[in-house]
């Protein structure tokens, strides 16, 4: 994660905010990887998904954070599932104090290939326990 995401971590999203202006792109995509829609993406927690090419010598080429269209904006996690009907399946859980006033602090979504829309859920958690799922979640 590096020094960037130990500041994530453990500073207020505003200190971080001065040297990275979008919190959901902090971290390096090094967690897993997946391929949806004929495109292969690189995770990490807590961060946008990151779109590369596979070039012909196998190596890769950085493409760009993905929003579908600018609909997902919120981080997800780095270990998705596909359903039978080609829907992105993923929970997602931020530390970013203005999302978490907003949206809470983890919400479970649902990309739609078909009408390309994100549904999302808020998981509710209290003020001294906080719910955490992990890939278990959709499996």
């Amino acid at each position: 994660s590096g020094f960037l995401g130990l500041m994530k971590i453990l500073f207020h999203p505003t200190m971080v905010r001065e040297k990275v202006a979008d919190l959901r792109t902090v971290l390096p995509p090094n967690t897993a990887c997946l391929m949806y829609r004929n495109k292969f993406y690189c995770l990490n927690e807590g961060n946008l998904p990151f779109e590369c090419r596979i070039l012909e010598d196998g190596q890769l080429e950085p493409v760009e954070y993905e929003t579908f269209g600018g609909i997902l904006d919120f981080p997800v996690s780095a270990h998705p599932r596909i359903d039978h009907n080609g829907d992105l399946l993923f929970h997602s859980y931020t530390s970013n104090t203005e999302i978490v006033q907003e949206q809470g602090n983890m919400k479970v979504g649902r990309f739609s290939s078909e009408t390309e829309t994100v549904e999302s859920y808020f998981v509710p958690t209290t003020e001294k326990h906080i719910s955490f799922a992990h890939n278990l979640l959709f499996t």
